[in-house]
């Protein structure tokens, strides 16, 4: 609002250090005096017109605007002419609340002394000077409604809020709180307030003569404070004083006659016009105030308040700026009508671009509360999912949207249309995976083809789609899908070939075979004459009998078969010697080399078996076809023992004896008569008594015997005992 009041904010409350305006105090015992309080000076006046004799108080208030604690100042009387001052301490925060009471005034409108009741002010931080008038008291009642009912604001804004509120009633240019009106002087703005004053007590008298003048000046505030002059608070009658009737009803205009009419009749307010601006809204709004009361040079401001889709259109007849929905007017010398009208809202309703499909228009503008239809469509290949946004709705293509009253956006969505490709086995053992693809329009799918165990790929085609093959073997690539289509795949079972190996003499039948995975195949061996089966492995198979089997066969694979000679066990007996090799086995066909050893002792007789023939030591079977034994015979080697006397003189005998490997044999040794044995050897053998008996016989020996003659006396006696066995002479 134009000329609304600002006050500076205040943060912190102090103790108060004094009241009434002045005092001081001074210590005893010599000590020196406390440094005084810096303060400053307030004047002002109370005035309606000029109330001599109130008395004034000035207080801190709380957060509802309402006093607290003990006066800061007062009480204070104010003079002949309304006016007061006093010392207010610096250290007490601003703004502080005045109240004043009692009192007398010559009424402007009858020239008659009213008593004065209670009015009220703000002294604002940092000012001078102070009224405290109607219209102070107007200011104060607004600014607690403001406060009651804005938990939080500060007191600065309840004062900025009633300056508002007076705005609206009056338009005034100048500061109800700090411009003392008077009616003379050179300074316009007291005159004005003056004026106004006046005017007031003027109004009063108008509409209700009979009634006390100071308490229908304060009933006028009272309608007033509602920012309208019309004889009602709120829409409720307003009571004069407490007994004397209601409000009789008023106006703007009233109040604008009765400055004009005070003005008039008051040669020192002659340059003071006052007049009544009003305003008119067209259709589809509002502006308020509709009517202000000016004092010539004044300006007033206009709320415009379009209604719900409606924007301010024109704003005409009276000189001024609009500011958003605000029409502040120039300042004003005479009466103007503001007229407004209005104009529907147009909003641009717009469609979000998207992939898939476009929206037709574009763009629209719609009228506040109308609806409109676009038509939503789909590229090909893309399916409409949704379409959100500006309150609509869709049905099929169109897309309404719902009342239109701020600009939107509506936001299509698509989707790639998707095809089911279905997949199926035709022939064989195998699947897909997946056996199902969903596919966007346009795209490929890809399916892996799994042949089941031992089974291959011979086919995989589509109905209504291409088939590749992919680098990765058994993956193919299907598309590009613009339907729905079905893959089908043919599998076989795989074959193997199944080889042999032969080693040795026989033969294997079949050789090679061509197997289905998981047959068995079976497989004849046949040994040649004279050989058998040795060993047949491979395939996973076992041999029973000469038929090899294999298990399932799951590869190619190869069966190994060894044949070997049959072999016969060639058994020798060889007493008294032997055969190298001992019991050696032979193979089929085969013949055997025998070298034949005669134990010591003994020597080789014969050798037969085994076909064989004997040449010397060595034996040589014949062909063997089947075991056989052959037998060595050996017979003991004897030897010729041969005895003879070397010279005469006795005898030994046998002369001669033929003795077996390793016997002895015994000699019969006689002396002749007077002589006895001198030597004895041969053989290794030994005399005892007169019987030489031989060592161990083990070639052809010979046996000499010599005599001497026998000596008698005492050297007999040591030959007769000399052991010829021990002597062993030869």
């Amino acid at each position: 609002m134009k000329d609304t009041f600002r006050v500076a904010s205040l943060a912190v409350a102090i103790a108060i250090a004094g009241c009434g305006g002045g005092g001081g105090s001074s210590g005893g015992g010599g000590a020196e005096a406390p440094k005084p309080a810096a303060k400053s000076s307030v004047s002002g006046a109370v005035t309606k017109g000029p109330v001599a004799g109130a008395q004034l108080y000035l207080y801190q208030m709380d957060a509802a605007g309402i006093k607290t604690g003990d006066p800061v100042a007062g009480p204070i009387q104010t003079a002949a002419d309304g006016s007061w001052s006093v010392q207010i301490p610096d250290s007490i925060p601003r703004p502080l609340l005045i109240e004043s009471s009692g009192g007398t005034y010559t009424d402007e409108a009858t020239g008659t002394t009213v008593n004065a009741g209670s009015l009220n002010s703000f002294l604002p931080a940092g000012a001078e000077t102070a009224a405290v008038t109607p219209l102070s008291e107007l200011l104060v009642r607004t600014a607690r409604e403001h406060l009651a009912t804005n938990e939080g604001a500060s007191i600065e804004e309840g004062i900025d809020a009633g300056g508002a509120v007076l705005d609206d009633v009056l338009g005034v240019s100048f500061d109800p709180l700090t411009t003392v009106p008077s009616t003379t002087g050179e300074d316009p703005a007291a005159k004005q307030y003056a004026a106004v004053l006046g005017g007031l007590s003027t109004q009063a008298n108008n509409i209700s003569a009979g009634t006390d003048p100071f308490d229908t000046v304060i009933a006028l505030i009272q309608d007033a404070s509602d920012g309208v002059v019309d004889g009602k608070k709120d829409g409720e009658a307003v009571t004069i004083g407490t007994e004397e009737g209601p409000l009789p009803a008023t106006s703007g205009d009233d109040l604008v006659q009765a400055i004009g009419d005070y003005v008039a009749s008051n040669q020192d307010l002659s340059e003071i016009s006052s007049f009544l601006v009003t305003a008119e809204a067209g259709a589809n709004g509002a502006v308020s105030p509709l009517s202000v009361s000016l004092l010539g040079g004044a300006s007033a401001s206009f709320d415009i308040v379009p209604d719900t889709g409606y924007s301010i259109d024109q704003v005409n007849g009276c000189a001024g700026q609009l500011d958003g929905l605000t029409f502040n007017t120039d300042a004003l010398q005479t009466t103007c009508t503001l007229s407004v009208s209005f104009v529907i809202n147009q909003y641009e309703v717009t469609a979000a671009p998207a992939t898939g499909g476009e929206v037709l228009p574009a763009s629209a503008l719609v009228d506040h509360g109308l609806t409109a239809d676009f038509e939503v469509v789909p590229d090909e290949g893309y399916d409409l999912v949704s379409v959100t946004g500006c309150g609509g709705e869709l049905n099929n293509t169109v897309y309404s949207t719902g009342p239109i009253t701020q600009a939107c956006t509506i936001t299509p969505t698509f989707a790639l249309k998707q095809y089911g490709v279905t997949t199926g086995v035709i022939t064989g053992d195998g699947s897909f995976d997946p056996d199902f693809l969903l596919v966007d329009h346009g795209q490929n799918g890809t399916l892996s083809v799994v042949p089941g165990l031992g089974s291959q790929v011979d086919s995989v085609s589509g109905d209504t789609c291409e088939v590749a093959a992919t680098a990765t073997p058994n993956q193919y690539t299907v598309g590009p899908i613009t339907a729905a289509c079905n893959v089908s795949a043919s599998f076989s079972l795989m074959s193997y070939t199944v080889d042999t190996a032969v080693t040795g003499s026989g033969i294997v039948s079949p050789t090679s075979v061509v197997a289905e995975h998981g047959s068995i195949q079976a497989f004849s061996l046949t040994a040649n004459e004279g050989n058998q089966i040795a060993s047949a492995t491979g395939c996973g198979g076992s041999l029973d009998g000469s038929t090899f089997t294999t298990a399932a066969i799951t590869g190619s694979c190869t069966v190994s078969v060894g044949f070997e000679p049959i072999q016969y066990q060639v058994t020798t007996i060889a007493d008294n010697g032997s055969f190298d090799p001992a019991n050696p086995l032979v193979n089929h066909g085969d013949t055997q080399q025998f070298t034949v050893t005669a134990d010591e002792g003994y020597e080789l007789t014969g050798v037969t078996g085994c076909g064989g023939t004997l040449d010397g030591t060595i034996f040589t079977t014949g062909t063997i076809t089947a075991e056989c034994s052959v037998t060595a015979t050996f017979a003991i080697k004897s030897y010729t023992v041969t005895a003879a006397v070397d010279g005469a003189n006795g005898m030994i005998g046998p002369n001669e004896a033929t003795v077996a490997h390793g016997g002895t044999t015994d000699f019969l040794v006689t002396p002749d008569a007077g002589f006895v044995v001198n030597t004895i050897t041969g053989c290794g053998g030994s005399l005892v008594g007169d019987t030489y008996t031989t060592g161990p016989v083990t070639a052809d020996c010979n046996i000499s015997v010599s005599f001497v003659e026998e000596v008698v006396g005492p050297a007999a006696a040591v030959w007769n005992n000399f052991n010829w066995d021990q002597a062993n002479w030869q």
